[in-house]
């Protein structure tokens, strides 16, 4: 039975994920045209927290603040999480501060009722953040960040941390802090550009492939290996889907599978000067020098070899040449890893 329930749970978890991806899209009239009715009485989704949330955001979005409130109040279960975050978020934008901060904070008004939820915690320090009270909303945002560091409103946690900053005098915090903010920001409208495209092309394989590399930039090596993985299923044609598939099984320490990645894509291009140097240096960690040797000599021959960046390379080239015998042409490596900035040891 528990079993049972847990499958019906996971379900109606997947049966929101299109709205979630509507609401984070900002599309809202989408939303509701689509799933006004789902979560009306009888609906399939009438029972289910969440979904009721995001179409009352939506009605709020698109102007209908009654119609909103109306939606979460009708709700059977009032104490349901999606549903109060959602009527504390209605209250924040309508500047009912105290509505918001009563729907909440704890007994011990020390944090949100709800303390592994990242919304809860920044919802309340935008309370406190817009009451002026910078000193208080600090650690409400902060633990805001810990929980959700690359969430949808982490740039304005970042933000308003600068105003505080900014407001007890420390230059250096402020500074930092709104330079996070600015790159997150960012990153999110990079992030969210992608995501629309690959909604109007989704057989486009340059949108995902920039999906991917986002996840990259963003040090989530798994979630960027999703993008991957189903962009070489798709298009196995697609060079740089292999090419970036294996940086990301490369990132999350998968040797083998990395090493499959980059084959598939040197089979495609075989003059692919990151592959090249990145399948060669996992031979070389790996001590198969002989591979090693053939992969990073290659590379060397490569117009990219010149490149600063590549410099590690030679690095490796260098060790296989030394563990076959090749002394002097190890050397020669070695000062070509020195000339384009190396500082390793030999």
């Amino acid at each position: 039975m528990i079993a049972f329930v847990a499958l019906l749970l996971a379900l109606a978890r997947d049966a929101v994920a299109p709205l979630r991806e509507l609401a984070e899209l900002g599309l809202a009239a989408e939303l509701l045209a689509e799933y006004a009715d789902d979560v009306a009485p009888g609906g399939e989704l009438a029972a289910h927290a969440e979904a009721v949330a995001l179409v009352a955001r939506a009605q709020f979005d698109t102007g209908d603040e009654t119609g909103a409130r109306r939606r979460l109040h009708a709700f059977g279960d009032q104490d349901a999480r999606a549903v109060t975050l959602e009527l504390a978020r209605l209250d924040l934008d309508t500047d009912r501060l105290d509505d918001a901060w009563k729907r909440l904070i704890r007994e011990d008004g020390r944090g949100p009722r709800a303390t592994d939820d990242a919304t809860a915690w920044l919802l309340l320090g935008r309370v406190a953040h817009r009451r002026g009270e910078h000193e208080r909303a600090r650690p409400l945002l902060e633990r805001a960040l810990e929980l959700a560091p690359r969430g949808p409103e982490a740039s304005a946690a970042w933000h308003m941390l600068g105003v505080g900053a900014r407001g007890r005098r420390d230059a250096a915090a402020a500074r930092a802090c709104f330079e996070r903010a600015a790159d997150l920001r960012r990153w999110h409208d990079l992030f969210r550009a992608r995501r629309l495209q690959v909604r109007a092309a989704p057989n486009d394989p340059l949108p995902r492939l920039g999906l991917g590399l986002l996840w990259l930039e963003a040090d989530e090596p798994a979630r960027a290996r999703a993008e991957f993985v189903r962009l070489t299923r798709d298009h196995p044609a697609f060079t740089r889907g292999w090419l970036y598939l294996g940086e990301a099984e490369r990132q999350l320490l998968r040797e083998e599978a990395a090493l499959a990645a980059f084959g598939r894509a040197l089979a495609l291009d075989g003059d692919l000067a990151l592959a090249r140097a990145q399948r060669g240096a996992l031979h070389a960690a790996a001590a198969r020098w002989p591979e090693a040797v053939r992969d990073l000599e290659h590379f060397a021959t490569l117009p990219e070899a010149s490149q600063p960046g590549f410099a590690i390379a030679f690095w490796h080239l260098a060790r296989a040449l030394d563990a076959l015998g090749r002394a002097d042409e190890a050397e020669r490596a070695f000062r070509r890893y020195r000339a384009l900035g190396g500082e390793r040891a030999r």
